[in-house]
C-alpha cells in the first residue's frame, strides 16, 4: 500500500525541482577558443557573445595556454595547449589518450574538460579505473575540486558516489577488475574515462571495449 505523500515533503520536492531546471536554464555558457583562433580573436568574440547573453547568466572560456586577464563576467579556464587540442570538441574522436608523467595535467585536465561537457549537455558519464577499492581511489575528488575551483558548484549536486549536474548529466564511478559484470549492465552511458588506463588488464579491456562499443556515443581514455 502507498502512503500519501505529506503537503511539506511535496512542496520541499517542488521547490528542488523548480530550483533545479532555474539553475539549468541559467548554467554558464561554454565558449571555446578555437584551434587556429589568436587570443585577441578570442577575446573579440568573448565580447560579442557576451552581450548577447540574458542578465544573470555567465560565460565561460576555455582557452588554450596563459591568457590575459578575463574579461568581467568572463570565467576563464586556461588548459595546457597539448592537452587543449587533444580535448578540443572541433576535434572529436572515439578515443583520446594521453601519456606523460606526473605534472602533466592529464586528469586535471580530462577532469575540468568533462565536466564542461556535463554542463552543456545532458550526458552519462563512467570514471573507472581497474581496481577502485573506494570512492577515494576514484577521481571523484578530483572532480568537485575542480566543479569548486570554476565556480560551477550551483549547478552540480556533490553527492557520495556519484555527481549529477543541474541539466540531468550524472557521472558514475567504477571499479573494473571487481565490477566488470555490473559495468556491462549499463545503460544510456554517453563517455568513459579510464583513469590510470595503463594499468587495464587484458581481462578488462576484453570485456570493457565491446561493452562500450555497444554502450558510448564517444570513449575517452
Amino acid at each position: 500500500m502507498l502512503l500519501p505523500t505529506s503537503p511539506n515533503t511535496t512542496i520541499r520536492r517542488a521547490v528542488e525541482l523548480i530550483q533545479s531546471r532555474t539553475a539549468a536554464r541559467h548554467a554558464p555558457k561554454v565558449l571555446w577558443q578555437g584551434l587556429q583562433e589568436t587570443s585577441e580573436a578570442f577575446d573579440m568574440r568573448l565580447i560579442r557573445v557576451r552581450a548577447q547573453l540574458p542578465v544573470g547568466m555567465a560565460l565561460l572560456a576555455v582557452c588554450s595556454g596563459p591568457h590575459p586577464e578575463p574579461l568581467a563576467a568572463i570565467r576563464l579556464v586556461e588548459l595546457a595547449p597539448k592537452m587543449f587540442e587533444l580535448l578540443h570538441p572541433a576535434a572529436p574522436s572515439r578515443y583520446r589518450v594521453a601519456s606523460g608523467g606526473r605534472g602533466s595535467a592529464k586528469s586535471y585536465s580530462f577532469a575540468t574538460a568533462l565536466i564542461i561537457r556535463a554542463l552543456t549537455q545532458r550526458i552519462r558519464i563512467l570514471c573507472c579505473r581497474e581496481i577502485m577499492r573506494s570512492i577515494r581511489e576514484s577521481v571523484h575528488r578530483l572532480l568537485t575540486d575542480r566543479i569548486e575551483a570554476m565556480g560551477l558548484a550551483p549547478w552540480f549536486e556533490i553527492r557520495d558516489r556519484a555527481i549529477t549536474a543541474a541539466n540531468g548529466s550524472e557521472f558514475i564511478f567504477e571499479g573494473l577488475w571487481a565490477n566488470i559484470s555490473k559495468i556491462k549492465s549499463l545503460e544510456n552511458v554517453s563517455l568513459c574515462y579510464i583513469e590510470e588506463a595503463e594499468s587495464i588488464t587484458d581481462r578488462s579491456l576484453e570485456i570493457l571495449i565491446p561493452t562500450i562499443s555497444r554502450l558510448l556515443k564517444k570513449v575517452v581514455l
